[in-house]
């Protein structure tokens, strides 16, 4: 999935930025921390005793369990959220309305129904109005579970992997410059 981010991510910090009038630069940022958060969700699963599932006629190949795209939700929240202007608390909130609200990962069905049907694309939609409605929900109040992914029963938990969470997902932060994103970065709250 982190391969396959930017429609999980992207629609829903475009439509909070364009309500709130964001620079190009807070676009890019923003853009930039939904793929890294997205990325380090699918990197901090542990996908253990895993099968294959091979269609040559197709030219697919997969690992099982695949988390699927709903873990990019998260990053789509946190980027949407900040700028929308809610705190750090709020946008744990956030995260636990997103995470109670991500489908179910069905991309090895899509991947071995022949032929293939159009519901995968609408997926990217459906998630972003939930990245959204997340974060309005959460700057009036509403609040969800923060802890979404944590503890024995966390999201990581409901993809089917055997570990995840915030441990994996916060390794290396910090540890040096790459380019430009550090300056970007001292400039903005992300």
């Amino acid at each position: 999935p982190p391969e396959h981010a930017t429609p999980y991510v992207l629609a829903a910090l475009l439509a909070i930025g364009e309500m709130k009038k964001i620079s190009g630069r807070e676009c890019i940022l923003a853009t930039a921390v939904a793929h890294e958060l997205a990325t380090r969700m699918g990197s901090s699963l542990i996908l253990k005793n895993s099968s294959s599932v091979e269609l040559p006629d197709r030219g697919v190949r997969m690992s099982l369990p695949i988390p699927g795209f709903g873990l990019c939700a998260f990053g789509g929240v946190a980027s949407a959220g900040r700028l929308w202007g809610l705190s750090a608390e709020k946008i744990a909130h956030a995260m636990g309305i997103v995470g109670y609200s991500v489908p179910v990962p069905m991309i090895t069905k899509f991947a071995t129904t022949v032929p293939a049907s159009i519901p995968k694309y609408l997926s990217a939609g459906v998630l972003s109005q939930g990245e959204v409605l997340a974060v309005i929900s959460a700057d009036m109040g509403c609040t969800g579970d923060t802890e979404v992914l944590e503890a024995d029963y966390g999201f990581w938990r409901a993809l089917g992997c055997e570990g995840g969470g915030p441990g994996g997902i916060r390794a290396g932060l910090g540890g040096g410059k790459r380019g430009k994103e550090k300056e970007l970065g001292e400039e903005g709250a992300f």
